[in-house]
């Protein structure tokens, strides 16, 4: 699975792990930077845009910004995906892009996609408790574009694009170089940077809680194809649902919605439990033992640094009410 050699010295083994998280939370600070840049570069590409003949707010315009949104989402994460593979020490790609599907893969579609499900309705209680009090948190906004090249590339933009890159980046490069260190270990590390990736305390648990699923799949697997497909159809439910949106009434539209919720909830609950039965949760680790706790050895300066950055824009989707 790895090129770690267990035959070395405490001192050898733990010099390269430190390094390699070291990687990581690297590539994870140019993933964060890059994710601040990247709207100022779209802007200012939009303007030169205009300088050349758009119409500002035109749907020529609109279409273009979206194009160029699409690119640089892209290159937020697929750079800090090669620079991670180029420089980490180990490299134990056992999780590759090749097109494998786990069994019982539409019951593990409905699992996956329920569990995030209950999770977002467990965010929208703390998120009332929290307004109770006098703290609202932010959510995402789309506008609905009006003609279909618009709703391609929003749906480009939205469900195909973060489903490809989030994947390469999250569960195929930083979950496959952790693996060595435990399975479960590298599972919701994976996890809990895909998390913290997102800056947005209304999407903190449901992101966790789909990471940890979706780095299972993956394993299963030892593919990212089939969490592409998961993450796709997950992103693509809010796309759905702002359609729905557009072209019904505003009680035909709770009523909607709050079925395909409920719907996907009973049967994320269900597949869990059945999957649970048939062992789709059971991972078996290495026959080795490692002279040192990866988790303690976690803390770095630079992980350190990822998550307090985070935590701080994090800050941006707060308000007082």
């Amino acid at each position: 699975m790895s090129d770690i050699n267990f035959s070395d010295t405490p001192n050898k083994s733990i010099i390269k792990y430190r390094k390699t998280v070291d990687i990581i939370a690297i590539g994870l600070l140019l993933q964060t930077t890059l994710s601040q840049v990247a709207p100022v570069l779209q802007s200012a590409l939009c303007k030169v845009a205009v300088f050349l003949g758009f119409n500002e707010g035109s749907v020529s315009y609109n279409n273009f910004s979206s194009i160029v949104g699409i690119i640089l989402y892209a290159l937020i994460f697929l750079l800090p995906a090669i620079f991670i593979s180029s420089y980490v020490p180990s490299k134990s790609y056992v999780i590759s892009c090749k097109a494998k599907l786990p069994k019982n893969f539409v019951s593990v579609i409905f699992m996956t996609l329920g569990c995030i499900a209950v999770s977002g309705s467990i965010t929208i209680i703390i998120k009332v408790s929290l307004e109770s009090i006098g703290i609202g948190l932010r959510g995402y906004s789309f506008a609905m574009p009006d003609d279909i090249l618009g709703l391609i590339l929003l749906f480009v933009s939205s469900s195909v694009v973060p489903a490809v890159v989030e994947e390469i980046l999250f569960r195929k490069t930083i979950l496959g170089n952790l693996l060595p260190y435990g399975k479960w270990f590298a599972i919701i590390v994976s996890a809990l940077c895909f998390s913290l990736m997102h800056s947005n305390p209304s999407q903190f648990l449901y992101t966790f809680i789909g990471g940890i699923l979706l780095a299972i799949v993956a394993l299963k697997c030892s593919s990212v194809f089939p969490t592409i497909i998961i993450h796709f159809l997950n992103n693509s439910l809010s796309i759905i649902y702002m359609i729905i949106e557009k072209y019904t009434s505003e009680n035909m539209y709770y009523v909607i919605v709050m079925s395909i919720d409920m719907i996907l909830q009973l049967c994320g609950i269900i597949f869990l439990c059945v999957l649970f039965g048939k062992g789709f949760f059971e991972l078996e680790e290495e026959n080795y033992v490692l002279s040192f706790s990866p988790t303690k050895n976690l803390v770095r300066i630079f992980f350190i640094l990822y998550v307090l950055y985070s935590l701080f824009l994090s800050l941006g989707w707060v308000y007082i009410i």
